[in-house]
């Protein structure tokens, strides 16, 4: 009887110390991964294999809370493998919620939510609701990253539902924070008001303070949408109030940034500079360079309205500094190599121009905000606007799934054959004229052009933006394409340039690519299957497959014209779209 009361202690003691260890995360890395190791060490010594999975499981959480994300995930890998040679499906669960966490930190949101959708059926499984309300809020969490609004709505309700079977009111009320959010990025400014009124009522009376300034905050930004600005300084009060009481720094800097854009925008410059500068003050001390960077931002603003050209000039210097120190550590986009080329241009010449008079130094700042202005331009000339924007205001735009979507291919009937009897300026300008035409017409039906490769012309619909009816979009854009190019056919048929067109739907990857010299890109079955589709179309032809025909819900007429390998995919129909 004596060894098994000292294994029975020995596993308590293990237990202890990985609680322990977890408590340590991010207060002593060290400290923290050594009772870690050593509990991990204990437990493999006596035979505890939960012990040695609880233990690597809190090394993951341990490396994850230090940033160091690839030595996380394989303490978690190996975590897993004991729980599941345990049979502890509770363990499971946890190990693959934790794996989805830091994929979703990654911006590889694939692998998170299929992680996700792991935890979750466990959790399922194992009658664990309160888990399964957290696994199903991370990935409504994943959807919204996503703009897939509908999929994160729907699964942020399937959370507030649980919650509600086991009155969790607070899980509840987060969830329903959570699809107000998603309204004010939908501009559903109503629906968020009613919903977030509501989500207070409880935060305010249970004592959740944290989430109180976020609904109040988030409250402040539909009044604000809506230039109900009175209402929104009030509301963002009501935050201010609660993140003082509460020390709360962090929520008090962007409460004080949120009340002086407020005031900029009733033209109020006293007060809304006397608010930015508090705001300035903390969020220096909190090193948010997000904040920092729309402080900065509107604080140029004001000086500017006040004709105070010279602080104007710093504050917008101080913008853009803030703005390279994000993209240089993201090291994610070609404008974190303008700004920083620029700043070391303008280091060389600040003793010059602050020794500028006021009307000089008025010109100073012109250019310097048409430079901001030259380099934000580049960006949404070079990416899709939705990617732009988030490089811009972000420093980086993650690598997404689209499930829906249409891809369409363009090439030209016998270009080599064109291009030897052409001068090189003279077939340059001839795909010019037609690639414009193509983006001309195509920018009407919401489609993105990806490339052009030699005489091939790559578009999509339905990426970065999600789009209901992308396969008749695009059918319809196919169909205008070709018309513009019967329109200008050369009198000698040898002469002309006639094209081939290749369609197909389904799920793609779209992401940038390179750090250097940006490029947008998609990947998947669907890109190489709608590239089989215009190497097997005809001159003057659009080949679409089987899974666009369907899309189109009859809206076009087909005609049938056979099977094509496809790689992965195997034999799949083809059909001629009927002028």
């Amino acid at each position: 009887m004596t060894p098994l009361k000292r294994a029975s202690a020995s596993t308590q003691t293990i237990d202890a110390a990985v609680v322990r260890a977890r408590e340590l995360a991010q207060k002593n890395l060290r400290q923290a991964l050594a009772i870690a190791s050593k509990a991990a060490s204990k437990s493999r010594e006596i035979g505890y294999m939960k012990g040695e999975a609880d233990a690597l499981r809190a090394i993951g959480v341990i490396y994850t809370s230090n940033g160091k994300m690839p030595k996380a995930l394989d303490a978690y890998e190996k975590a897993l493998q004991l729980y599941q040679k345990a049979d502890n499906l509770q363990g499971e669960a946890m190990v693959y919620n934790n794996m989805g966490i830091i994929y979703y930190r990654l911006s590889k949101f694939v692998d998170a939510t299929e992680y996700y959708f792991h935890s979750l059926k466990l959790k399922e499984q194992l009658g664990d609701k309160v888990g399964s309300v957290s696994t199903l809020t991370n990935i409504g969490s994943v959807y919204q990253k996503q703009s897939n609004y509908s999929a994160a709505v729907n699964f942020y309700r399937r959370a507030i539902r649980v919650s509600r079977s086991i009155k969790n009111s607070n899980m509840e009320a987060v969830n329903y924070q959570n699809i107000a959010e998603v309204y004010i990025e939908q501009k559903k400014l109503s629906k968020a008001k009613r919903i977030l009124k509501q989500a207070l009522q409880y935060f305010e009376n249970s004592g959740e303070h944290l989430s109180a300034v976020s609904a109040y905050i988030n409250l402040g930004v539909v009044y604000k949408e809506e230039k109900n600005y009175e209402a929104a300084i009030e509301t963002y009060h009501k935050a201010l109030a609660i993140s003082l009481k509460q020390r709360l720094s962090f929520e008090t800097a962007v409460c004080w940034m949120n009340i002086g854009e407020a005031y900029l925008a009733q033209k109020n410059f006293a007060e809304a500079e006397k608010h930015l500068l508090k705001a300035l003050i903390s969020a220096k001390n909190q090193m948010s360079n997000e904040t920092l960077h729309t402080i900065f931002d509107n604080l140029s603003e004001v000086s500017r309205r006040k004709n105070d050209y010279k602080n104007a000039y710093n504050y917008l210097r101080k913008y853009l500094n803030v703005f390279v120190a994000n993209q240089k550590a993201k090291r994610s986009n070609q404008i974190s190599e303008m700004h920083m080329q620029y700043e070391v241009e303008k280091r060389e010449k600040e003793a010059e121009i602050f020794r500028l008079k006021n009307v000089e130094l008025k010109g100073a700042l012109q250019k310097l905000d048409a430079e901001k202005k030259q380099s934000e331009k580049l960006l949404r000339n070079i990416l899709p606007a939705d990617v732009a924007e988030d490089l811009k205001t972000k420093g980086s735009s993650p690598v997404k799934l689209f499930k829906d979507a249409t891809v369409m291919f363009i090439d030209f009937k016998n270009f080599t054959l064109h291009a030897q009897l052409m001068k090189p300026e003279e077939i340059v300008e001839k795909l010019s004229f037609y690639f414009t035409g193509f983006e001309e017409i195509i920018a009407k039906y919401k489609i993105e052009k990806i490339k052009t490769i030699g005489d091939a012309f790559m578009c999509v619909c339905g990426v970065p933006k999600p789009v209901s009816n992308h396969a008749l979009k695009m059918v319809q854009a196919a169909v205008e394409i070709s018309v513009f190019v019967e329109r200008n056919f050369a009198p000698n048929p040898a002469d002309r340039f006639e094209i081939r067109v290749g369609i197909h739907s389904g799920p793609v990857i779209g992401g940038i690519i390179g750090t250097q010299k940006l490029a947008y890109d998609i990947w998947g079955d669907t890109v190489n299957t709608a590239a089989r589709m215009e190497q097997n179309s005809e001159p003057g032809k659009i080949n679409i497959s089987e899974a666009t025909k369907r899309l189109l819900k009859n809206k076009f007429d087909t005609a049938y014209r056979g099977k094509v390998s496809a790689k992965n995919k195997g034999e799949i129909d083809m059909f001629f779209v009927l002028p």
